[in-house]
């Protein structure tokens, strides 16, 4: 059941962590400060946090925050007391996160909070860390496209002891200088696996990257460098990362679909499949890798009812299905020279009589001209709409 929280405070130093909120539906309890920074050390759930501040002001006021607009050394000391109970609570199973909305480009605020953050495990340099500690430095190349969040990882990095070769760039395009490669691992997920990794890892070698097709869903694929020049295996388990930079897309709005006023040029039918049935983490996946260039929306409304929309990235096709309690066949709208609603319906369906394979059934082909996606073995590619 959800309730109504007021907005206490919080800072982004040592004792702010966790922000506190106060229940206005129950009598509030007051608790004083020695309380408040062992919190971290006493609570017993797991707690999460948006955040989509441009900045805490009272960081403007500290000495680290003056080394960092000025581009020294920040002084984090990671052994303190704080941030060893943070090692110890987190190693206990404690997590608290938070997710945070920055601009683009990020402010200098935001930018000191991602350094901040990284300090206690959050930030980038964690798998160059354990790469580099299991294999050495020197056998080891990390690549990154920002150059102030580069820099920040090499520091961690060497405050840690370790010393990789950290390179600012595209990661799409690897590290030709270093190659070949025995492992390329790829921490932001993509639409398609650049060819580029897999020309420079040798043969025998692994391309490892979180895959997702623009519909949703996403998962770990391991494809094997082969002796032709191709990659090919399976994925292994589903992830959530963040997309690559060179493959993010700019998504209209449903409304810029629409060619006069509702349900403008539209063929209406109806349906049985539910979001519920659709919207699943496995089945988006698998509705994805079939219809390529398909994105979904939803729109919901007071009452309980959503509509479900389907767009083409060409901004040429949309469909809709109303979702309302209570009902086991839906109101669907559909127009544009793809039929979206009967696209999704056939690869649904598809997927159903297959079995509902989750992602491990699934692999991927990687050449130079195209990814293929098939399932159980690479002689059964997936059927693609559109």
């Amino acid at each position: 059941m959800s309730r109504r929280l007021r907005y206490i405070g919080s800072n982004s130093g040592h004792s702010g962590f966790p922000t506190l909120y106060e229940d206005e539906e129950r009598e509030p309890v007051m608790i004083g400060y020695d309380e408040f920074e062992s919190m971290f050390t006493t609570f017993q759930h797991t707690a999460f946090r948006l955040e989509t501040r441009r900045q805490y002001g009272s960081d403007a006021q500290t000495e680290t925050y003056r080394r960092f607009v000025a581009g020294e050394d920040l002084g984090w000391d990671s052994d303190d007391d704080w941030s060893r109970n943070r090692r110890e609570q987190s190693a206990r199973g404690k997590r608290f996160e938070r997710v945070r909305v920055m601009g683009s480009p990020p402010t200098t605020g935001q930018r000191y909070l991602l350094a901040n953050a990284a300090e206690i495990g959050t930030g980038t340099g964690w798998n160059a860390a354990l790469l580099a500690h299991r294999l050495g430095s020197a056998n080891v190349t990390t690549v990154e496209v920002d150059a102030a969040t580069a820099a920040a990882a090499r520091h961690r990095l060497a405050r840690a002891g370790y010393a990789p070769v950290t390179v600012v760039g595209d990661g799409e395009r690897g590290h030709p200088p270093g190659a070949p490669f025995d492992r390329v691992l790829a921490t932001c997920s993509v639409r398609r696996v650049p060819y580029a990794r897999v020309e420079q890892c040798r043969p025998g070698g692994l391309v490892v990257a979180p895959w997702g097709p623009e519909c949703g869903g996403e998962a770990v694929v391991k494809p094997t460098v082969r002796q032709d020049g191709a990659a090919g295996g399976t994925f292994v388990r589903s992830s959530a990362f963040m997309r690559l930079r060179g493959q993010r897309s700019v998504r209209p709005g449903s409304r810029g679909y629409l060619s006069a006023p509702w349900p403008a040029d539209g063929a209406a039918s109806t349906t049985s499949l539910s979001r519920e049935e659709l919207g699943g983490w496995v089945a988006m996946f698998a509705l994805g890798v079939q219809l390529p260039r398909v994105f979904p929306l939803v729109e919901r409304y007071p009452d309980g009812s959503y509509t479900l929309w389907l767009h083409d990235t060409a901004v040429t096709s949309w469909a809709t299905a109303d979702r309302e309690p209570g009902r086991t066949e839906f109101a669907v709208v559909q127009s544009g020279p793809r039929r979206l609603w009967d696209e999704a319906e056939r690869a649904w369906r598809w997927w159903d009589a297959n079995g509902r394979p989750g992602v491990e059934r699934f692999g991927l082909t990687v050449g130079p001209e195209r990814c293929t996606v098939w399932l159980d073995a690479p002689d059964r590619p997936v059927p693609q709409a559109g």
